[in-house]
């Protein structure tokens, strides 16, 4: 038996050592112990043990449970939990980990082996299992067959990947669908049918039409099957293979049938050659299309039927060295790419002549002995390129253009020549037969293509008149004898496809044209009639539209922009997605120059970026789009000219992304860091300023005490005292920016607080001005400082009166907003999303620009003239928003006024406070009391300020001799001043050692800053109080006074 390792988690000492005991008597081997979390979550990262038993209640900031879920989720380990609590709660919190067994302390040994060797057992148990599953699931998914699983109402209950790439659909959206919603119109009863036929138990074979996402059709076949049991719900397994790409050869078929068609029916060589282009243009691009034909005889090359977009018809010319003479001379296909095109040129086998083409493919038509040619099609547009595919249809038609051709040009002397035409139809690729007009109609004469195609001889065709209807596919007999039918009355010609057997068995697709021939007077001769088998051409044309279908849907689906420009700037293409970026159409956008859609200050730069563009590629850009509601959106784009064989550009192709909300995000986060760096600058000096302003009080204080009998002395003190008080607020104002500042939690109704403020206003604004309320929230209840939030709206208030000099209005109102997801996401100042309570102040005056916008909340920034403000009072209001869990906003337009919303979180209702405590006088006191603080003016005026009311002060500079003198005389020391930060040893780790020293130490704490988390933490550990600096006497000596009369 393998020596499995275990991690024992235990944070009682001895009895982790009796576990490890034990496990080792086992025969178990100990990976580690640990005795609290984040020890046991080391070990079990670096040991990796094949178990883990734990405590359930370990030492640390998180439990065994908390810890146990981090294994089970990151690291997968089977776990047992040790505990000796087994209430109901307590293991309702501990499945949540799920673990693989529970011992109850005290256990025996035998207890604990069995659960290790269940807990190892299951573990590996699962593991196979999980492995299995993961077989079967790579084979489900990776399968090319597109398979489903439906209930029996036909609803989707779960399909592999290669569906979803079929169908478009993801996994998110199966949910709502049916089998019924993605099948095409025309197969829905026929598949309602085999439905049933598949419930009540039957497999059925089902060939039918799916529709994707986007309403491609795609054509299936395959297998359904059920599986039903007594008391289980019935499903419905469906696997299917694509067989739509075997339909596109139909496309090159027809064009062969219509060849022959046109052959047989066109009455002079023009109009074939318009029927070949016509043709020709159903299966590849031919805006440039020309047939070439050389005279052996004559030995000038003439091109009887050409359309070019650039160059005209050429001249009846001598045999010379364009690139279409040297087609004919190789008697080789060519695909002249612009590569291949230059080397020929490089090499003197071909001179340019007319304009030169990006692709130039043609193929050689050996029309006869004495006339050969050439069948060209070619592209200036870099959108249109031809390739191997392009290259094999235009090859596999030649034959059939060939003889099209050379059937006309010898039509008259094969009218007299029957025997000379007989002999030509039998080099054809296609079976040419006539019929009788008799009852049977019987066959006259039949090619020898008919063997090397169908396996018959020509005698057994004429032999046996109903040979042809026997060998055609019983499903294709009554349209193939309707056609004939038609054509033997008059009512040609026809045309017809379908599929026949070979005389060993094999199943072709054929083309067929009929014709009824008459003679100069109109009397009825025979039925003409031109079989080919188009077999391969259905497979081809098949594989054509599938091709064609994945690049359309490729191009339309992605989410870039893709456009293609002419070298003036129109734009020539741009793809669907346009629209979901700017709401213009395609349609609008198409045919327009690309400058109308730029914002007009990027404009300059791009005219550039594109002109050197044209000229070659070049890294990425990012401008600005104007959409159709006049929004910015934010692009970056990657383009390259078109260009044909070294020559004038022909346009730019290129991309946009588009990349607003990144550059949003980009822009919050800079001005949220900002912000941030200001608020910790202001709470430094803040800070700093507040311990200068305890010294100066303090002493103006005591110089008012001393001079109680001299009133005109004491008056100055007093103005001392009230000045050091103004600054103080100053300093609140920068804390309360730097959200450093000291608020109550209670619940506020803000409804009253705007109704307070609207009172001041009414007293403080001119007339001119017009105050309104609209106060629309329900409820209106925060937790926060009513005096700080009275404070910031009143500071809003004041701005917009400040900012209307001519009069105007002043508006409050309030709402309930509910924030959600992608609110918050872009948000300047991320809050949670939730319910809050909307507070707008809005004003009728001058606005603000962008760039003061940018500023506006910075400390000691001012747009007012010198004296007139001190550039605190929107600074306050932003730390005051952001202290109260809130966020702020701006809006405003030069012109048009400003509007600032506060958005709030609500609370439950519940009873007001005002916070305010009254004002007592300085009280007498005796005791010890250790003053620590690293300012000496603080330590000496405290100090004396103290002694005067009848205590005993020592004093120290930094926490660390404080400790130090504590450990000797805390039994001395009735309470502990300890100053937040000090060098060496601030308050916080003072108190803390102070407390180990004597548990039932009494001690206040003070800083220049406002009570923070950290003082607030060691005020639960038992700090009596908290001193803000500067602080008044009486302040100082009530609060010391209560807490030397706090019992421990």
């Amino acid at each position: 038996m393998p020596k499995y390792r275990i991690l024992v988690v235990e944070d009682e000492a001895i009895v982790a050592r009796d576990i490890c005991k034990r496990l080792e008597e086992l025969g178990y081997q100990v990976a580690a112990t640990a005795d609290n979390g984040e020890s046991a979550l080391a070990q079990a990262r670096e040991q990796k043990p094949d178990l883990v038993l734990m405590d359930i209640v370990i030492k640390g900031k998180h439990d065994g449970i908390y810890v146990a879920n981090i294994i089970k989720n990151e690291m997968g380990i089977p776990l047992i939990y040790l505990t000796a609590y087994a209430d109901d709660a307590t293991v309702e919190r501990a499945k949540v980990a799920e673990p693989f067994g529970y011992i109850i302390k005290p256990f025996n040994d035998r207890d604990l082996n069995v659960t290790i060797q269940m807990a190892l057992y299951r573990n590996r148990m699962e593991k196979k299992l999980a492995d299995r599953e993961e077989r079967y699931r790579d084979l489900f998914e990776n399968t090319s067959d597109i398979i489903m699983l439906l209930d029996e109402k036909g609803c989707f209950k779960y399909v592999n990947q290669r569906w979803h790439h079929a169908l478009g659909y993801g996994p998110e959206e199966i949910g709502s669908l049916n089998i019924f919603d993605v099948l095409d119109q025309g197969c829905l009863d026929k598949c309602r049918l085999s439905f049933a036929r598949v419930l009540s138990g039957q497999e059925v074979l089902v060939e039918a039409v799916f529709r994707t996402k986007n309403g491609k059709a795609i054509m299936v076949k395959g297998n359904c099957n059920s599986s039903q049991a007594p008391g289980k719900p019935t499903w419905v397994r469906g696997i299917f293979r694509d067989v739509t790409e075997k339909k596109r050869s139909q496309q090159l078929q027809e064009a062969m049938y219509q060849i022959a068609n046109e052959t047989a029916l066109s009455s002079n060589l023009n109009d074939l050659y318009r029927s070949l282009h016509n043709i020709l243009g159903r299966l590849l691009d031919t805006t440039n299309f020309y047939i070439a034909i050389y005279d052996n005889n004559t030995e000038r090359l003439s091109f009887p039927y050409f359309v070019d977009e650039y160059d005209p018809a050429p001249q009846s010319r001598p045999m010379g060295s364009g690139i279409t003479e040297y087609l004919i001379r190789s008697k080789k296909p060519l695909l002249a790419t612009p590569e291949v095109y230059q080397k020929l040129m490089d090499s003197g086998q071909v001179r340019m002549v007319g304009k030169a083409p990006l692709d130039w493919l043609g193929v050689p038509l050996l029309v006869s002995d004495r006339y050969s040619g050439a069948l060209v099609v070619q592209t200036y547009d870099q959108g249109i390129r031809f390739g191997e595919r392009e290259k094999e249809i235009l090859t596999f038609i030649s034959e059939q253009v060939a003889f099209a051709i050379h059937r006309k040009q010898s039509e008259e002397e094969l009218r007299g020549r029957e025997e000379q035409y007989r002999t030509l139809v039998d080099q054809l690729p296609a079976v040419t037969f006539r019929l009788a007009l008799d009852r049977e109609n019987s066959t006259t004469f039949i090619s020898r293509q008919t063997e090397q195609i169908l396996g018959f001889t020509s005698r057994e065709w004429m032999d046996d008149p109903k040979l042809w209807i026997k060998q055609v596919h019983s499903d294709d007999r009554t349209k193939c004898s309707e056609g004939l039918k038609k054509v033997a009355t008059g009512n040609g010609p026809v045309q017809q496809e379908y599929r026949m057997h070979t005389k060993d068995g094999k199943l072709i697709w054929a083309y067929e044209h009929l014709e009824q021939i008459k003679d100069g007077e109109g009397n009825s001769l025979f039925i003409q009639g031109v079989m080919l088998d188009i077999t391969d051409r259905k497979q081809a044309e098949e594989a054509l539209r599938m091709s064609e279908e994945r690049y359309r849907t490729l191009v339309e689906q992605i989410s870039d922009v893709i456009f293609l420009l002419d070298p003036s700037g129109i734009v020539q293409y741009i793809s669907p997605a346009v629209e979901r970026m700017t709401q213009f159409t395609v349609k609008e956008i198409t045919g327009q120059p690309f400058s109308r859609f730029i914002h007009p200050d990027d404009l300059p730069d791009l005219t550039k970026v594109f002109q050197n563009r044209l000229q070659g590629p070049g890294d990425p850009y990012e401008c600005r789009l104007i959409d159709k509601n006049g929004g910015v959106v934010f692009v970056r784009s990657a383009s390259r000219p078109l260009s044909e064989g070294g020559g004038d550009p022909l346009g730019l192709i290129g991309s946009l992304t588009d990349i607003t909300q990144a550059k949003q995000m980009a822009g919050q986060l800079q001005q949220a860091q900002k912000m941030e760096a200001i608020g910790q600058l202001a709470g430094g000096i803040a800070h700093d300023f507040n311990n200068l302003l305890a010294g100066i009080i303090g002493q103006a204080e005591m110089l008012q005490i001393k001079l109680i009998n001299q009133p005109s002395l004491a008056a100055l003190a007093e103005k001392i005292l009230t000045t050091g008080e103004h600054a103080a607020s100053l300093t609140k104002q920068l804390l309360t920016f730097a959200r450093k500042g000291n608020y109550q939690q209670v619940p506020v109704n803000l409804h009253r607080i705007v109704a307070e403020v609207a009172g001041i206003l009414g007293n403080t604004v001119n007339k001119n001005i017009n105050v309104r309320q609209a106060l629309s929230a329900n409820p209106c209840t925060v937790l926060g400082d009513p005096a700080v939030l009275e404070n910031a709206i009143l500071n809003l208030c004041l701005n917009a009166r400040d900012a209307m000099a001519e009069g105007g209005n002043l508006t409050i109102t309030t709402q309930v907003a509910e924030l959600d997801e992608s609110y918050v996401k872009n948000h300047s100042y991320k809050i949670p999303v939730g319910r809050y309570i909307k507070i707008s102040v809005s004003d009728t005056g001058q606005g603000m620009s962008r760039e003061i916008q940018s500023h506006i909340f910075e400390p000691f920034f001012t747009t007012k003239e010198q004296g007139k403000g001190t550039g605190l009072g929107l600074a306050s209001v932003y730390g005051c928003v952001k202290a109260h869990n809130g966020s702020i906003e701006v809006y405003s337009e030069e012109g048009h006024g400003s509007t600032f919303n506060i958005y709030l979180p609500l609370a439950e209702l519940g009873p007001e406070k005002n916070g305010e405590a009254a004002k007592q006088p300085a009280q007498k006191g005796t005791g010890n009391i250790l003053l620590v603080d690293d300012e000496q003016t603080i330590r000496d005026i405290t100090s004396q300020m103290l002694g005067d009311q009848g205590y005993t002060v020592i004093m120290l500079a930094n926490g660390q001799e404080a400790v130090n003198y504590y450990r000797e005389h805390f039994r001395e020391i009735d309470l502990v001043i300890l100053d937040m930060i000090m060098p060496l040893m601030n308050g916080h780790d003072a108190f803390l050692k102070m407390k180990e020293i004597n548990p039932g130490i009494k001690a206040l704490l003070s800083s220049g800053y406002s009570m923070e988390e950290e003082a607030q933490d060691l005020m639960k550990s038992g700090v009596r109080d908290f001193l803000q600096k500067p602080y008044r006497l009486a302040e100082l000596t009530q609060k010391i006074n209560q807490a030397l009369a706090t019992e421990v």
